[in-house]
This record gives C-alpha cells, sequence and structure tokens, in this order.
C-alpha cells in the first residue's frame, strides 16, 4: 500500500518476470478491476521479455511457446506463454476466471493490480470481493503467492477494506504500508497572477526519488482532494459530503468485552431505558430495518451514554415474520445471562410515517407500540452527530486513551455500537452490526442543485440507508433519557463519602458508626426532600 508514483504496479510486474527467470516457471494470474487494465499490465511485462536485456539473461524469457502447428500458442494479447514454460494471464475482475488452470498448470502467483476505483459503490466492491474470494484466489493452491499493490483509494475500497480487516479476504499477510508520500506536508491556497492556486508549500518527503515537480503537477492538474487520496491516503477531502463526519469505527464501535469490563455484564441492564427504531421495505434495494439504543443509567459507572446494542435486518420479509423474529431476539439470553424479557421494557418505539397498516399489524395483532416517526428527511441528524462528537476532555471510557497539550488523543464520544467480540474488525452479519456500520460511513447528502428559486434544501441521497432511517427515528426523539437514581440512592449520595453503601458493605458491624450514619441518613433525607419540593416549586412556576 504505497502512494501513487512510488511503483507499485513496476515493482509486481518485475515481480512476475522474476518468478520466471529465477524459478524457471511458473503461472501467474494479473488481476485488476478492468480486463483492458489487467491487459495492459501484461503488455507492458510483454515489452520487457522481448528487450534486449532479457533475451540476454533470460532467452527462455523472450521467446514464445510454439504450438503443434507453428503458431505462436502462448504470445497474444490475453496470455502469454514463453519456451520456458511460464506462462502470465490478465484477468478483470469485471470477467473473472473460473478454475484458471492452462493444461495441468495452476497459478503459482496471483497479482492484484489496479483492482478499486474512486467511483465503486459499495455493491461495486462487494462484487469484486466476491470474484476474488470465488473465482480468482480458488483457482491457486496451497503453495500459490498472492501479491495485492494498491493505494487505500478512499475509505470503502477493497484494499481499505482487507487493510482495516473489514474484509476476510488474506487474513494471514505481510504488509507494506500504508505510506504516504510527505510527513508534515502543507498545502497552501494562494492567489497568482492566473487565479487561485493549490502549492505545496511544506513537507519533507518519504522517498529520496520522490518528484516535487510531479506532485505539484497532480495536485494542479486533480485538485486538493485527489492528491490527498492518492499521495497521503487522506480521505477528509473526499468524505466532505458524508452525513454522519464524526462516525469512526476506530472511535464509536465497541465489543461486548469491553462494555462488560465498564458496566459488569454483557447485556444491556433491565433498569436503563431503551427505544426502537424500524424503517419497513421489502425488497434488496429497500430492506428493513431495525435498530435499538439504550442509554446508560444514572446509578451506572458512565451515566448519559448512547449503545445501539442490536440491529436486523430483513430482506423481502413479511412483517408477521419480522415481528416473530425481533420479539425472540428480545426473549431472555442465558448465554449472556440476560435473565429477563426485554420486549415490556422497550420504550419509545417509532417507524415509518407512511407504513400506516404496517404499523397497524405490528400494534394490533404483536402488542408494539409503535408511532410514526418525524417525516423530515433530516430529522435525527443532528442529534446523532452531536452524540458521536467526542470530548477531548476526557478519555475514551473503552479504548486505550494518551493526553496531549490539546486533550485526548480519541477523547470520549457519546454513541457507541455494541457488537460481538470476534467481528469489531470485520463485520459479517448484523451481531457485527455490519450494514448499520457501512451505511453510516457511506450515507452521503446528494447534490444541492440551483434553480430558477435559488438552492434545494440540502437532504440525504435517498439510497443505501434504511439502517440510518432507523437510527434516526429515535435520534430524532434525542433517544431514550437517562434512568434517574432512586430515592434510596439519592439519599445515598447526599450521605458523607465514608457512610455511602459501597463504603461500608464489606466492613465488619459497628455500632457507633451505625448510629453516626442513622443521623447522617435522617440528614439526607431532608435534604432530598427539599430538593424535591424545590424542583416542583420551579417547575410550578415554569407551568404558570
Amino acid at each position: 500500500m504505497w502512494f501513487r508514483g512510488a511503483g507499485k504496479s513496476s515493482h509486481v510486474e518485475w515481480a512476475a518476470i522474476c518468478e520466471g527467470a529465477i524459478v524457471g516457471s511458473g503461472y501467474v494470474l494479473y488481476v485488476s478491476g478492468t480486463q483492458a487494465l489487467a491487459e495492459g499490465h501484461v503488455a507492458a511485462i510483454r515489452g520487457r521479455l522481448e528487450s534486449e536485456e532479457v533475451s540476454r539473461y533470460y532467452p527462455h524469457l523472450s521467446n514464445p511457446l510454439i504450438g503443434l502447428h507453428g503458431n505462436q500458442y502462448g504470445w497474444r494479447q490475453n496470455f502469454l506463454m514463453t519456451s520456458g514454460g511460464w506462462a502470465i494471464r490478465p484477468v478483470g475482475l469485471d470477467v473473472g476466471v473460473r478454475g484458471g488452470r492452462v493444461g495441468d498448470l495452476r497459478p503459482s502467483l496471483i497479482i492484484f493490480d489496479d483492482v478499486d476505483d474512486h467511483s465503486d459503490s459499495p455493491l461495486v466492491v462487494a462484487t469484486k470481493e466476491a470474484t476474488m474470494a470465488r473465482s480468482i484466489m480458488p483457482a491457486g493452491t496451497q503453495r500459490t503467492r498472492i501479491l495485492f499493490a494498491q493505494n487505500l483509494i478512499h475509505r470503502n475500497s477493497v484494499a481499505n477494506r482487507i487493510y482495516t480487516r473489514r474484509s476476510g479476504l488474506l487474513a494471514k499477510r505481510i504488509v507494506s504500508g500504508p505510506f504516504v508520500a510527505f510527513q508534515g506536508l502543507q498545502i497552501e491556497t494562494r492567489q497568482t497572477k492566473d487565479g487561485p492556486r493549490d502549492l505545496i508549500i511544506a513537507g519533507r518527503p518519504t522517498w529520496s526519488d520522490i518528484d516535487l515537480e510531479a506532485c505539484q503537477k497532480f495536485l494542479d492538474d486533480s485538485g486538493r482532494s485527489a492528491f490527498l487520496s492518492e499521495y497521503q491516503h487522506d480521505f477528509s477531502e473526499i468524505e466532505q459530503g458524508r452525513v454522519l463526519p464524526e462516525y469512526d469505527e476506530k472511535l464509536h464501535v465497541i465489543t461486548w468485552s469491553m462494555f462488560e469490563r465498564v458496566f459488569g455484564c454483557r447485556y444491556i441492564p433491565a433498569h436503563w431505558e431503551r427505544d426502537l427504531g424500524h424503517d419497513v421495505g421489502f425488497s434488496r434495494d429497500h430492506l428493513s430495518a431495525w435498530a435499538w439504543i439504550a442509554t446508560s443509567a444514572a446509578n451506572s459507572p458512565l451515566p448519559g451514554l448512547r449503545f445501539r446494542y442490536r440491529g436486523m435486518t430483513f430482506v423481502a420479509t413479511q412483517v408477521d415474520d419480522q415481528a416473530d423474529a425481533v420479539k425472540r431476539a428480545m426473549d431472555s439470553d442465558f448465554g449472556a445471562k440476560r435473565l429477563f424479557d426485554e420486549f415490556p421494557l422497550i420504550g419509545q418505539q417509532r417507524m415509518s410515517h407512511e407504513a400506516l397498516s404496517e404499523r397497524q399489524t405490528y400494534n394490533l395483532k404483536h402488542g408494539f407500540g409503535f408511532e410514526r416517526c418525524r417525516s423530515e428527511k433530516t430529522a435525527g441528524v443532528a442529534q446523532w452527530c452531536h452524540y458521536l462528537r467526542a470530548d477531548k476532555k476526557q478519555p475514551h471510557p473503552f479504548h486505550s486513551d494518551t493526553q496531549t497539550a490539546d486533550g485526548y488523543n480519541l477523547g470520549c464520544p457519546s454513541w457507541f455500537d455494541v457488537v460481538d467480540d470476534d467481528q469489531l474488525m470485520t463485520p459479517r452479519d448484523d451481531r457485527g452490526l455490519k450494514l448499520f456500520r457501512e451505511q453510516a460511513l457511506s450515507w452521503r447528502w446528494r447534490p444541492t442543485p440551483l434553480t430558477d428559486r435559488g438552492m434545494i434544501d440540502d437532504q440525504p441521497v435517498k439510497a443505501n440507508d434504511d439502517t440510518v432511517d432507523a437510527t434516526r427515528m429515535i435520534t430524532a426523539e434525542w433517544g431514550p433519557s437517562v434512568a434517574p437514581l432512586s430515592r434510596e440512592e439519592e439519599i445515598d449520595r447526599l450521605l458523607p463519602a465514608n457512610f455511602r453503601t459501597d463504603a461500608i458493605k464489606d466492613l465488619p458491624y459497628n455500632e457507633g458508626r451505625e448510629m453516626s450514619r442513622a443521623r447522617a441518613i435522617a440528614q439526607a433525607e431532608d435534604e432530598y426532600e427539599q430538593e424535591v419540593e424545590s424542583e416542583w416549586e420551579a417547575l410550578w412556576r415554569g407551568t404558570v
């Protein structure tokens, strides 16, 4: 994973030639995003094979294999086979290959190069990964080696998904990079006689052979966002259209084990408030999504945090079947030691405002209490972003965090997605909130056109938004409230520290201490009653 211009393709092209030169035989699949790209790389390899230097030292590579009838069997645009028995075949992911054998040959080397494109949608990326996993890699054997040469392009690229282990491909690997072109890069927009221009004004090249003039030319030609993506693996400029720019899996996704270390259990406690959102759909393009959100109670170690702790998605599933599956998910979970049914504990229940018949079916037949959600396309977005924003004055409660001069490196957000322990890096299904995480990252504002009435209001793109819609139905109402302390807990809070329940629970009985504590409790009860009376008086005055 090297920056643009660092010679990724040159290195892997020569690596393919090196196999034929040194090993003497082999069969290479050279795989790119399209067949034309792959054939271009193989054409470059052919040019090197036919060069004077290669033919002088490795003549068995420079001569094509002659077939039985005198034709050049292995020297075509889409296949090269040399007289020494080494072969290379270009493959485009838009075409794919099954089996991949030539005679008795199976690939000894598979090269992935130029797989990603900046415009790839999540569906295109998923298709490319499926082709690699099901059509390309199975063509090899246990001894087949794989090279993947690609800069990260964008957050949801195949290369970045493999690097961040959101994809299960190439799980055992040696990683080179990602390397950026410049350390301490500074780009400044300056006014020139020809107009504004972005200029590289500072930065230390990470490779002595970096061509600064070529970098500046790419910046001039392609603009800042493309430059930062291609040379620095920096997606911030190209992601400015994200609806939830604060959402970051490294910051906002935790496991149930992390949750247990702080709260002492692998489930949402019964006394925490929890809400449910549901977006209705019956096709693959518009599926049904359910999102559960809970807020940590006032008596918890970290009160007031929001947790999206369960998500379920359904494709072409009728409401009766969805209702049954959802209620089963809320049944007692003995594996997690949750011995209560969550269904009666759900507070607000919001669903698609236009789905009247489905809402009536859920409520009348299955006992839900759904109300219609707010109809605005941006309802709940601002509140969700507010929860995602990290407080740099506080350390992250679930990850190791370091303090800097400007505050903590990660900080403490108020929103967390809780997933199974084995799906933190590579989500596979709803238990890893796979689609929920992907859509939170890919949700975009649509371009705002200028009409004769001026600019049309900003709205998110109506695509790949089922799970985010189910979530913002709850955040639009600010989500579940913080379950308050009970009367006993409030009184305990007002006691001196040495008389509180946690402080004395493991101490042996002492009559003098118990008498002193009883007097302290009586005084705390008076203070509590005064606080309650003051609150009611303030509320009454505000109402009047």
